[in-house]
């Protein structure tokens, strides 16, 4: 060996301890140095933020019957740079078994992320939920879908949502802010795909909280008004007719009611102009329903009933514009102003109130302002300020036109009416509730103050009223054995583009109570261009009855019945056969009339819940089953000749 030569080996050695170092020190770097660096991206690939899927808050109407829920639902995308020729295949096949035609096609194209449905409920989609666990590329978002178990009952009430779940018409809109869901997050594992390792279970318990809304509509009285606008229209012809019943004691809304209606489910087969609630959104010169507002006014100001105006026997110049009587009439008295409906009377009145203070009076019933429900849109009206009033504008306005109101405005009037001047303002929400603990967060607060502080002079308006209907305009509102009072209107509708008014188009109304003399329920009946007619008592009045009379019969008013029941007869206006009662037994109601069924219901201590219109053709319980007091009795009626 030579000295002085270093071995292979020790250079073989040297360089293996410096690698060994170099690696050392590097490991040292990556596990101490940079460990919370590159823990962080490990987790970022391991974790990610699931979003929480809330469901909206459900609608219910004062019985607890469901208008509004939202199901469990997913939304199917796909990202098709990621999916084979095969597994397009497979995804193409179960769309199609599925229900989703034409969708397919969207996996062939060139974006990196595509929808191939958008909330269809879970349940529905079994093969994709099977795929979407197997190929990488498709994937399902959990959600809800909104459904609306009633249909179209008090569709543009309720309105509808989105496909994202927000609010867009109606309640929906309007309570958006209570029923939406709050959005929570949380970080959650991922596979090697980065797709969560949680299912749509676990998310919903990440939920947010959303809150449930209970409505003052009564869904069965909801839809006899609804059946009764829909018969009108059939009858009568016309575009649309509303109708609102609110209890006169608390000012809720038990039927907020239009025809046509829609399907919230299926809101884009409707015009955006089918959708929006036009008894809060849209107004109507309110014609002769104003002049017991007027009367009032008069009698406000100290004149008596029996004070007399003159008709100028049917034409009256007014600021070189004829204003003219459907009848011609001499001399009237206040209440014949109101019950024979005379224009000119009524101009005559208003200039004995005053321009101001008739105006002032028509603001204290609610004109000119939106009430504060809880509806987009709200319309405030037309009325314009006194000052601005010429003299043809102050004696139009003593009749109702040249103002406009909404269905819901002339509501809140007779409301003021019925309550010896006493604000209450109708409303359309009763409770908000937690669904997760059940306690209820809110309720409605009546706020109720004097807004016309003169009784006397309203209690003699409803004998007004009630003349109205017994012997006057209003004579087709009518029921036997309930005292109602009301008024009739027939207004013109301006001309929007050409000014003035619009040749033969007509706004029929009819505004009442019941029963008068101790109102407990008011309503409004309007029906927009009516063909056949188009006077509001022909029109309108007709709808109010069978309202009212359906009310009657459900909560016991007609005062006949209650005379005869301690008596144990059965009064039998209409002279059919009606069978004795067993006290016992539930009679045999088929091929009675309404009224008839309603006697035997109230002389049964039983409430009778009707369906359809004409004779009975059908009821629940079946005749002869034990009748108990307190029951309810459901009847099925079908009109005469009806196959």
């Amino acid at each position: 060996m030579r000295s002085g030569r270093v071995p292979k080996i020790a250079f073989v050695a040297a360089g293996t301890g410096i690698a060994l170092a170099v690696i050392a020190a590097r490991l040292v770097y990556v596990q101490v140095v940079k460990a919370p660096v590159f823990q962080k991206l490990a987790e970022q690939r391991q974790m990610g933020t699931a979003a929480s899927v809330g469901a909206r808050g459900e609608i219910v109407d004062r019985n607890g019957d469901v208008l509004a829920i939202s199901v469990p639902a997913v939304s199917i995308y796909a990202h098709p740079h990621r999916i084979g020729t095969d597994d397009r295949q497979r995804i193409c096949g179960a769309l199609q078994a599925e229900g989703f035609k034409n969708v397919c096609t969207r996996l062939g194209s060139d974006s990196k992320f595509v929808w191939l449905a958008r909330s269809v409920p879970r349940d529905g989609v079994p093969q994709l939920t099977e795929l979407a666990a197997e190929i990488d590329g498709l994937g399902l978002l959990p959600g809800t879908v909104r459904r609306y178990p009633k249909g179209d009952l008090a569709g543009q009430l309720i309105g509808f949502v989105g496909v994202d779940g927000q609010g867009l018409e109606g309640l929906e809109r309007s309570l958006d802010d209570i029923l939406r869901p709050q959005p929570k997050r949380a970080l959650v594992e991922r596979d090697a795909r980065r797709k969560f390792l949680i299912g749509t279970d676990d998310l919903n318990i990440l939920a947010g909280g959303r809150q449930s809304v209970e409505l003052t509509i009564d869904g069965s009285l909801q839809a006899l008004v609804e059946r009764s606008l829909s018969q009108s229209l059939e009858t009568f012809g016309g575009r649309a007719a509303i109708a609102l019943l609110a209890e006169v004691e608390t000012g809720a809304v038990r039927a907020a009611a239009m025809a046509p209606s829609f399907d919230p489910s299926r809101f884009k087969n409707h015009s955006p102009a089918d959708w929006r609630p036009r008894f809060a959104t849209d107004t109507f010169e309110p014609g002769s329903t104003v002049k017991p507002i007027v009367l009032a006014a008069a009698l406000s100001k100290g004149m008596a009933m029996h004070e007399i105006v003159f008709g100028e026997n049917g034409k009256f110049l007014v600021d070189e514009h004829v204003i003219t009587d459907d009848e011609p009439h001499g001399w009237l008295s206040l209440r014949n102003v109101v019950v024979k409906s005379s224009n000119i009377g009524a101009v005559k009145v208003g200039a004995k109130v005053g321009k101001s203070d008739l105006h002032q009076v028509f603001t204290s019933f609610g004109f000119g302002q939106k009430l504060g429900v809880r509806l987009p849109s709200e319309a405030r009206g037309i009325l314009r300020p006194a000052s601005r009033w010429s003299e043809l504008d102050f004696a139009t306005a003593s009749f109702g036109q040249g103002l406009s109101v909404s269905p819901l405005q002339l509501l809140y009037s007779y409301l003021v009416l019925a309550r010896d001047g006493s604000m209450q303002r109708p409303y359309f929400v009763e409770r908000i509730f937690d669904p997760s603990t059940g306690e209820m967060v809110w309720s409605h607060s009546p706020l109720e103050e004097s807004v016309f502080p003169h009784p006397d002079a309203l209690s003699q308006v409803r004998h007004v009223l009630a003349s109205v209907v017994d012997e006057g305009t209003g004579a087709r509102a009518r029921v036997d054995g309930l005292a109602i009072g009301g008024k009739t209107g027939t207004a013109q509708k301006p001309d929007l583009v050409a000014g003035g008014y619009r040749e033969g188009a007509y706004i029929a109304w009819f505004a009442g109570m019941f029963p008068i003399h101790r109102p407990k329920w008011v309503g409004v009946v309007l029906v927009d261009e009516p063909s056949v007619s188009i006077y509001g008592g022909a029109v309108a009045a007709p709808v109010f009855r069978e309202i009212a009379e359906s009310v009657a019969i459900r909560e016991g008013l007609l005062s006949s019945l209650a005379a005869n029941a301690a008596d144990q007869t059965l009064p039998d206006p209409v002279r059919i056969a009606v069978p004795t009662p067993e006290i016992d037994r539930v009679p045999d109601l088929v091929g009675l009339s309404l009224r008839d069924a309603g006697r035997l219901a109230q002389w049964h201590g039983a409430s009778l819940v009707p369906l359809g219109s004409g004779i009975i053709v059908g009821q629940t319980p079946a005749a002869g089953q034990q009748a108990n007091r307190g029951d309810t009795w459901h009847v099925r009626l079908e009109r005469q000749g009806a196959g």
